[in-house]
């Protein structure tokens, strides 16, 4: 199990029917999308703005790693809490633990992700700017 600390960033998201199946339970996939939206909202949390890293310093992010552990599903209707807890910064990644919850703080889904700085042009590995990497550690 991942130990997320209290200075965990935290989102909440309601499942809505596009997130399930015919049997009104979060289709696998969809937890990913989740985890997608709290690392956006993370980022801008801590100044980092969608196209900022872009824009700015000619760098994209992208998933290298990810793996998944499913304990409960999540149904129609639940509010999600969804964590994001950044655990390394390296010269060109940063690991990620996300971890989601139900209502009554049970977990549903944790995760850990290594992303990659990319080269926006040539789609290549980067050393992640000074600045950036002090916004996300």
């Amino acid at each position: 199990m991942i130990n997320l600390s209290q200075k965990a960033f935290n989102s909440k998201y309601r499942v809505y029917f596009e997130d399930t199946d015919a049997g009104g339970v979060v289709y696998h996939a969809n937890y990913l999308r989740f985890m997608e939206r709290a690392r956006s909202d993370w980022l801008a949390s801590v100044g980092c703005l969608p196209q900022q890293p872009k824009d700015r310093w000619g760098v994209i992010f992208a998933v290298r790693s990810v793996s998944l552990e499913f304990f409960k599903p999540a149904r129609l209707g639940d509010l999600l809490r969804v964590t994001v807890e950044p655990d390394s910064v390296r010269g060109a990644s940063i690991t990620v633990f996300q971890r989601i919850t139900d209502e009554a703080d049970v977990i549903l889904v944790q995760a850990k992700f290594r992303i990659a700085c990319i080269d926006k042009s040539k789609f290549r590995v980067q050393r992640m700017p000074e600045e950036l990497r002090r916004m996300l550690s």
